[in-house]
């Protein structure tokens, strides 16, 4: 089954997994850490939550335009760059504007490398096989958030500020 797509969509399905189980390990548990550490109010949380889910509608529509103006691969490391940067951030960050800020960032980065990286598998893809390999993305995705949510479930189970070191 390896040889039958090219090189670059293993690498975004691979991409993709280790991308999920990082995000699957981590927000489920967000609001418990904003409340419990940082002493958030449960409607604090919830609007933290909301500013990620808005700048995750911002970054969608960014990018597809962004993929086919400024290349799929520059749109699809910015997108992990700034999931990345805002995880660390949340690692570091004991402050709750500083923690409404970075969970935006996080909601603006995470929506960028899907559309770009389905970009990629049409490029790269025959027709006929395209099917198959948009299913192996979302597999991808599905298998991040089965193994994301048990890592972070067991850290959580221990402490939950290991939750935000697991990056």
């Amino acid at each position: 089954m390896g040889k039958r797509f090219d090189r670059r969509v293993w690498i975004l399905v691979w991409g993709e997994l280790v991308s999920s189980i990082g995000y699957f390990a981590i927000w489920p548990f967000f609001s418990m850490y904003t409340t419990g550490r940082l002493g958030a109010t449960p409607l604090v949380a919830g609007l933290m939550l909301t500013l990620n889910g808005a700048a995750g509608i911002a970054g969608q529509l960014l990018s597809g335009y962004l993929a086919d103006t400024r290349g799929r691969r520059p749109v699809m490391l910015a997108g992990l760059g700034l999931q990345s940067l805002a995880l660390v951030g949340l690692a570091l960050a004991r402050d709750l504007r500083y923690v409404s800020l970075l969970a935006m960032v996080h909601g603006l980065g995470s929506p960028l490398f899907l559309p770009a990286a389905h970009a990629v598998v049409a490029d790269v893809t025959p027709g006929g096989q395209r099917m198959e390999a948009y299913g192996l993305l979302r597999v991808a995705v599905n298998a991040g958030c089965a193994i994301g949510a048990l890592v972070g479930g067991t850290v959580a189970a221990r402490s939950l500020l290991p939750a935000f070191w697991q990056i």
